[in-house]
């Protein structure tokens, strides 16, 4: 008789742990994180896009999150071009370690 108790109570605390698991690894899953309507788009949670050349988006637990992206300035370049569909300029030139240009 106390075999049997203390077998019933092993599966017991078995099938209890197995939904445990289950549980706390289903809350983790990507699939069970909500993604982000755009317009006719759903984007996947984490995803990032840049629906403009110097705008940056990320889908975050389903919200978009936006930012503009901000150039740094290029000294002493005295040519250069914007690359198509990119948001910064680059220089045409560069500066080699020998101080001529390339």
């Amino acid at each position: 008789m106390a075999e049997a108790r203390a077998f019933r109570t092993c599966v017991c605390l078995a099938l209890l742990s197995t939904q445990v698991l289950w549980v706390t690894c289903k809350k983790a899953s990507p699939e069970s994180q909500p993604g982000c309507k755009d317009g006719d788009v759903t984007h996947e949670p984490n995803a990032i896009w840049k629906p403009e050349p110097c705008r940056l988006c990320v889908c975050d637990k389903g919200s978009i999150v936006c930012e503009d992206i901000h150039c740094e300035e290029l000294k002493g370049c005295e040519h250069f071009t914007v690359p198509e569909g990119e948001c910064c300029p680059v220089c045409e030139r560069f500066a080699s370690a020998r101080g001529q240009i390339v």
